[in-house]
């Protein structure tokens, strides 16, 4: 297994941006801003409509 760097991946970019209304901490907004890393900007996403639905997008 290679090493892994930490500097590296700190200023890749964000693909889901900071100053969404998630509650400090949130589980879902860290599994979410794993996945879109990984899945690249060509990427759609989808939910149902819940919590995630409700602070990712504006009204």
């Amino acid at each position: 297994m290679g090493v892994i760097d930490i500097k590296k991946i700190a200023k890749t970019e964000q693909l889901f941006a900071p100053g969404h209304r998630a509650c400090a901490g949130c589980g879902a907004t860290i599994i979410i801003r794993q996945v879109l890393s990984v899945a690249g900007k060509d990427t759609v996403v989808g939910f149902a409509t819940g919590c995630m639905e409700v602070v990712s997008t504006i009204f």
